[in-house]
């Protein structure tokens, strides 16, 4: 239901689980379950997490037959269907389709592209009461989808947007395959390098030392009415600048409101509180300037010389943001391919929507080396 940091900058996600047969055995009346069906739970839990494995599909059980009729047995194989719910008072009927997120669903395209149409008019029942982010929730209790979620349904269908190029059967370039392309060698220096465990800006004016990986660096500090940029590190938009307006701050935290984004309701734009100072995770392939800070200035415009060459580090403006990759190959018309390491995707853009990428550290702006 919802994906965030708290906080503490602790990586949480908001689900409601659904139990397997043997978890509710005993207690199933007729018909007897499918072996592929599972039971949906009214009871959210907010959990910490470091990854998500990877998408599930579960589906009604008209949709599901459907699959079985049309698609693969091994991908049918790992789907499931679910119709109804286990809770306090034992098992009832219940519409997986009414659940925000399961028109979006791929095998659902798969056997009639039409039920896309339906996506958007399906939505979890409203909730009213919004918990502290650090708050343990009881079973039952009523929550409200938070900002983080608007964010992240930025991401939508981007990959299907993005036409990427991949190693053999992965889908995704490897720091090797980026090398090759932009170098001739896979070895190149600067790429894919392991650039250690990041820790937060030292305040001691000496100089770091040998085996530290972090820099001194002041904490800017923003006051109402700045415009800013803040850097999205969240799975699916890892590597976005969202431009910002400063509307409230407090100790060691800021009220931002999004230029672009909106809530989901669409009734205006969104706002979030996020930290004021907070150390941005190392770039994949450790180009970016280690110690630097997940929120910056607005910069000033800088657009690509038209002679921007292959390996150029860039920011590309794409789904209302500022993306950061490099300059992967040039077009026959034109265009630009544009990598986004962090995301393992590529994209072609105009030139008209790239700008020089560069990093804001200690005070200034600092030019990035595509090494």
């Amino acid at each position: 239901e919802d994906m965030y940091e708290d906080k503490k900058s602790k990586k949480k996600v908001r689900v409601r689980w659904f139990h397997k047969i043997e978890e509710v055995v005993g207690t199933i009346p007729l018909p007897p379950p499918h072996p592929r069906e599972v039971f949906i739970t009214p009871f959210p839990q907010v959990l910490s997490v470091e990854c998500v494995d990877g998408l599930a599909t579960v589906l009604t059980p008209d949709h599901y037959e459907k699959c079985v009729l049309t698609l693969p047995a091994d991908a049918v194989g790992q789907m499931h269907l679910c119709f109804r719910q286990f809770d306090n008072e034992g098992v009832k009927p219940f519409n997986i389709s009414e659940v925000k997120g399961y028109w979006q669903q791929k095998a659902l395209t798969l056997i009639d592209p039409a039920l896309r149409e339906y996506s958007t008019n399906c939505d979890l029942a409203s909730c009213s009461v919004e918990l502290d982010e650090d708050e343990e929730m009881d079973v039952g209790t009523v929550i409200r989808r938070g900002p983080r979620t608007a964010r992240c349904c930025r991401r939508i269908g981007i990959a299907n947007k993005m036409h990427g190029l991949c190693d053999g059967d992965t889908g995704f370039l490897s720091p090797q395959s980026v090398n090759t392309l932009l170098t001739g060698s896979p070895a190149a220096t600067g790429f894919g390098s392991s650039a250690g465990e990041m820790r937060p800006p030292g305040f001691c004016k000496g100089k770091p030392g040998k085996d530290d990986v972090y820099y001194d660096q002041a904490f800017p500090a923003f006051d109402v009415g700045d415009k800013v940029e803040l850097l999205c590190q969240d799975s699916g938009i890892r590597g976005c600048w969202f431009r910002c307006t400063v509307i409230r701050r407090v100790p060691g935290r800021l009220k931002v409101r999004y230029e672009e984004l909106e809530t989901e309701d669409g009734h205006g734009k969104l706002e979030e509180w996020v930290p004021s100072a907070k150390v941005a995770a190392n770039d994949r392939l450790g180009v970016r300037k280690q110690g630097r800070l997940t929120m910056r200035p607005s910069p000033d415009q800088l657009l690509c010389p038209v002679d921007c060459e292959v390996g150029s580090v860039v920011d590309a403006w794409w789904n209302d943001g500022w993306w950061e990759g490099f300059v992967l190959k040039k077009g026959v018309l034109g265009e630009l391919q544009v990598y986004f390491p962090d995301e393992n995707d590529s994209a072609a853009f105009r030139l008209a929507d790239l700008r020089v990428s560069r990093d804001w550290f200690n005070g200034q702006w600092v030019d990035i080396e595509s090494n």
